[in-house]
């Protein structure tokens, strides 16, 4: 079936035709999720550098990684930023 099908039976329904995308999980759900994978891509990637600098930090990784997320949800239109997919 195509999209003309669809929107040519809404009409003769004395309708139209919408299409969406319904996620899965609720819009907060997602949102945490992603900024979570990001912030935890973006600490491991310093953590790591600076363990190759023999610089490694003392500081708590997954504690840091909450509060990165916690910034990027404060902005969430930052969280789907192509460059933070790198």
């Amino acid at each position: 079936m195509t999209l003309n099908a669809l929107k040519e039976a809404a009409e003769a329904l004395d309708g139209h035709l919408v299409y969406a995308i319904v996620p899965n999980h609720g819009t907060a759900a997602t949102l945490e999720a992603r900024a979570l994978r990001l912030a935890s891509r973006m600490t491991g990637s310093v953590h790591h550098t600076m363990r190759l600098e023999d610089q490694e930090t003392e500081s708590n990784l997954d504690e840091r990684t909450r509060t990165l997320a916690e910034e990027l949800l404060a902005s969430p239109g930052q969280l789907w930023t192509p460059s933070l997919d790198e």
